[in-house]
C-alpha cells in the first residue's frame, strides 16, 4: 500500500488522503492507520482495496463531495457510521509535516514529508517535498498504472499542478471518416463554421471559452434558444484585464434569453479554490455529435463578420460521437454547479438585468483569403486536455523532439520557465525539444506574434532559437510576424509536424498553459489536413508582394441621362481583393467602393473612370476605362461611327437635292432660249 496523494493545506478543515494498492492482491485496510506523529487515523472496519485501486479518507466529506463529485470511501466527520477513529491531534501543518502509513503489525510501509517537518519519518530519503501552495494537492508521479515509489522528493514532483477538485481525464483517439472533418482558419471562415454548427443544432449546445463577446454569435444562439435548443456556456470569470463590457452584455443577454451561463471563479479569501488556474480551452459540443476545437476565443476579432481581417487562428470541426461524448464529460465536470468555484452568471454581481446587445456589424467584405477544407480522406484525431495529459512533461514535447520537419505559429512563448518544485529556472522544455530536433536535422520554421504585449518575450524566444541552431539549422528559420498584412494579431498556437500531424490548440508556450490551465488540443493525423494548414502557414510566412490586376471593363457610349454601369469584377489577385475604389471623373474624388458602380450620365462629353484595387497586404493596381456621354435624343443612342455616317448621308442628300434643282433650272432655261 502507498500514500498516493494528500491535501495538507485545506481552507475548510477539508484535509484528505488517498491510499493506493500497489500490490497484486486485494488488501483489507481494517486496523491500518495513518499518523502525522501527533495524531493517528485508524481504520476500524473492513475496507477492501483491489490491486491498482485507491480509497480516500476526508475530514470534511461535504467539501470533498462538492470538489470531486463523489463521497470519500471513509468520511472522518461522519459520527453516525464512523469508518475510522482519530486519536490525538491529527492536523497536517501548513509549513511542513510528515505522514506515515502503518500496517496492523505496526510496520511503517510508506511515508512522506514536506516543508519543514519536525522529524524525518521512517523510510524517507533526502530532502522533503517543497511546501505546497494553499489549495494544492500533493500527488505522486504516475508510473504506468501505478506510481513512482523511491521514498524521495522526486516521487512527489509531477510536472502538472493538482488543485483541490482537480480532474484526471485521459487522452482519446478516434477514427474520423472522410467528409467528417473540416479544417478552417480565422478570420477567414471561423464565424461561418461556428454559426453553421449553431444553426444545425437541434438539441444541445455547449460552449467553453476564456472570453466570449461576439454579437453575431449571440444572435445565432438566441435563435437556437427560440427553437428549443438547450444552451450551456462556461467562461473564465477573471480573464486578464477582467471581463469586458461587451462580454458582460453577451453573458447577460444570453442568460435573460434562457441560456445556462456559468463562470469559473475561485477566491481563496472566501475559501474557494479554483480547480484549474485559468479556463483557457476554446471548444464547442453540438448535439453530442459535432465538436469544434480552436485557438480562438468567441470574440469579434476572432469571429469577424468581415472575413478578411482579424486574429489568425486555426480550428477543426469534427463530426464524431465518441469525441463529442468525451468533451461533453469534460464540460460537465468543469461546469458542474455543485463545484464551489462554479457560479451561475445570474448570481454574479456583474450580471446586467437591463443588458441589450449591440447590433452585429454588417459584413461589407465577403471575400476570404483562405477557404475551409472539408476532408476527403480518413483521419485519426487525438484529444489532449491540459493539465491532465501533461503529468510528467508538456504532452507535445515528444513529438517536437522527434520531428523531421516542423512549422508552427505561436502567440506567446516564454524562454525561461519557473517550475513548480524548484526555485531555479530552466529553459522551456518545448524550446529544448525544438533545438534538439533541429540539431538532428529537422527543417523547422516558426512564426511568433509581434504585438506589443508579446514583443519582448517572443523576441527573446526567437533570438534564442536562432542562436542555438545557427551552426546546424540551415534549413530552419524563426521569425516575428510581419504586421503589414491582413492578420491583425497572430493568436494561433498551431503546428504541423512531419507534413502529417496538425496540432490545433489553445496552449501557449508558457508553463501555466500545460501545468495549471484548462487547455485543449487536437492532434490530427492526416496529410490532407496538414497540407491545408501548411498552405495557411505559408501565406503568413511569405506574405504577398504581388499586386492585384485591376480590370475596369470595356469602354461605353451612352446618352445624357442614361444609366452608366462600371464593372470591375473581372479584377483578380492571387489571394483576394480587399477593396475597390472608383474615381469616375478622374478628379481625385472616390465615387464608389464596390466592384460595380452605377450612376446616371449627367455631363456630356468623353470621360475617364479610374479603378483602383487593393489586396489584403496593401498591394495596388489601377485601370482606366472611358465612357462617352452623347446629347439626349428620343431615338436610342448610336455609336460614334454610326452618328458620323448618318451625318454624312444627310449632308449628301441635301447637296444632292440642291444640285438637282440647279440642273433642272438650267435645262428649263436652255429650252426657253
Amino acid at each position: 500500500m502507498l500514500i498516493c496523494e494528500f491535501y495538507p493545506r485545506g481552507l475548510c478543515d477539508d484535509e484528505y488522503m488517498t491510499l493506493f494498492n500497489a500490490g497484486t492482491a486485494a488488501c483489507n485496510l481494517k486496523n491500518w492507520s495513518v499518523t502525522d506523529g501527533e495524531g493517528t487515523v485508524a481504520i476500524m472496519r473492513d475496507c477492501w482495496v483491489s490491486p491498482g485501486m485507491s480509497i480516500s479518507m476526508s475530514f470534511n466529506s461535504t467539501s470533498y463531495s462538492a470538489a470531486f463529485d463523489h463521497r470519500p470511501a471513509i468520511a472522518l466527520d461522519d459520527e453516525t457510521e464512523p469508518g475510522a477513529v482519530v486519536a490525538g491531534t491529527f492536523r497536517l501543518g501548513d509549513l511542513g509535516d510528515e505522514i506515515s502509513l502503518v500496517a496492523p503489525s505496526g510496520l511503517v510501509v510508506d511515508a512522506a514529508c514536506y516543508g519543514r517537518p519536525g522529524d524525518t519519518p521512517q523510510l524517507w530519503l533526502g530532502d522533503p517535498i517543497p511546501v505546497p501552495k494553499q489549495g494544492e494537492v500533493l500527488r505522486r508521479v504516475r508510473d504506468g498504472p501505478g506510481y513512482h515509489d523511491t521514498d524521495r522528493c522526486s516521487d512527489w514532483a509531477p510536472f502538472r499542478e493538482f488543485r483541490y477538485g482537480y480532474t484526471d481525464m485521459p487522452g482519446l483517439q478516434v477514427e474520423v471518416e472522410p467528409g467528417q472533418l473540416t479544417a478552417f482558419t480565422s478570420p477567414d471562415s471561423s464565424l461561418a463554421v461556428l454559426m453553421g454548427c449553431v444553426r444545425r443544432a437541434q438539441q444541445s449546445i455547449r460552449l467553453c471559452a476564456y472570453e466570449a463577446s461576439s454579437a453575431e454569435l449571440c444572435v445565432s444562439i438566441m435563435e437556437a434558444l427560440s427553437r428549443g435548443v438547450i444552451v450551456q456556456l462556461l467562461v473564465d470569470g477573471a480573464p486578464a484585464g477582467g471581463l469586458s463590457e461587451d462580454e458582460i452584455l453577451f453573458l447577460s443577454v444570453l442568460t435573460k434569453s434562457g441560456a445556462d451561463v456559468r463562470v469559473l471563479s475561485g477566491n481563496a479569501s472566501n475559501d474557494i479554490i479554483q480547480h484549474v488556474y485559468h479556463l483557457h480551452a476554446k471548444y464547442g459540443v453540438f448535439d453530442r455529435l459535432e465538436v469544434v476545437v480552436l485557438s480562438e476565443n468567441f470574440v469579434e476579432s476572432a469571429f469577424p463578420t468581415d472575413q478578411m481581417r482579424g486574429n489568425r487562428g486555426w480550428g477543426a470541426l469534427v463530426s464524431n460521437q465518441k469525441l463529442a461524448d468525451h468533451l461533453g464529460r469534460l464540460f460537465e465536470s468543469d461546469s458542474r454547479i455543485t463545484r464551489p468555484d462554479v457560479r451561475a452568471w445570474r448570481l454574479d454581481h456583474r450580471f446586467d438585468e437591463a443588458a441589450i446587445l449591440p447590433r452585429p456589424q454588417e459584413a461589407t467584405q465577403p471575400a476570404r483569403v483562405i477557404e475551409p477544407l472539408r476532408s476527403s480522406s480518413p483521419a485519426k484525431v487525438s484529444v489532449h486536455i491540459s493539465p491532465d495529459c501533461s503529468d510528467s512533461e508538456p504532452f507535445i514535447c515528444g513529438l517536437l523532439s522527434k520531428s523531421k520537419s516542423l512549422v508552427g505559429e505561436q502567440f506567446q512563448s516564454d524562454l525561461v520557465w519557473s517550475t513548480r518544485w524548484s526555485s531555479d529556472t530552466c529553459t522551456s522544455p518545448l524550446l529544448a525539444a525544438i533545438t534538439a530536433s533541429v540539431r538532428n536535422g529537422s527543417a523547422t520554421r516558426i512564426l511568433f506574434d509581434s504585438s506589443w504585449f508579446n514583443l519582448e518575450r517572443n523576441t527573446a524566444t526567437c533570438e534564442y532559437l536562432r542562436a542555438e541552431t545557427a551552426s546546424v539549422g540551415e534549413a530552419s528559420e524563426f521569425r516575428m510576424m510581419d504586421q503589414g498584412g491582413p492578420v491583425e494579431l497572430l493568436h494561433n498556437k498551431g503546428l504541423v509536424i512531419d507534413e502529417r500531424l496538425s496540432v490545433v490548440s489553445s496552449n501557449n508556450w508558457v508553463f501555466a498553459s500545460f501545468a495549471r490551465n484548462r487547455e485543449l488540443a487536437l492532434i490530427i493525423d492526416s496529410s490532407e489536413v496538414a497540407s491545408f494548414f501548411l498552405n495557411a502557414f505559408s501565406i503568413d510566412w511569405l506574405g504577398d508582394e504581388s499586386p492585384p490586376v485591376a480590370d475596369a471593363g470595356e469602354d461605353v457610349v451612352v446618352r445624357l441621362g442614361d444609366r452608366v454601369v462600371l464593372n470591375g469584377s473581372s479584377s483578380r489577385d492571387d489571394h483576394a481583393i480587399s477593396s475597390w475604389s472608383w474615381d469616375v471623373y478622374s478628379d481625385g474624388n472616390i465615387d464608389g467602393s464596390a466592384s460595380r458602380l452605377e450612376f446616371h450620365a449627367l455631363e456630356p462629353g468623353k470621360h475617364e473612370a479610374v479603378l483602383t484595387v487593393e489586396d489584403p497586404w496593401g498591394n495596388r493596381d489601377t485601370d482606366i476605362m472611358s465612357f462617352t456621354v452623347l446629347p439626349s435624343y428620343s431615338t436610342p443612342a448610336r455609336s460614334f461611327l454610326e452618328e458620323r455616317i448618318g451625318w454624312l448621308l444627310a449632308t449628301a442628300c441635301v447637296f444632292g437635292s440642291l444640285a438637282g434643282v440647279f440642273i433642272a433650272r438650267k435645262i428649263n432655261h436652255g429650252a426657253s432660249d
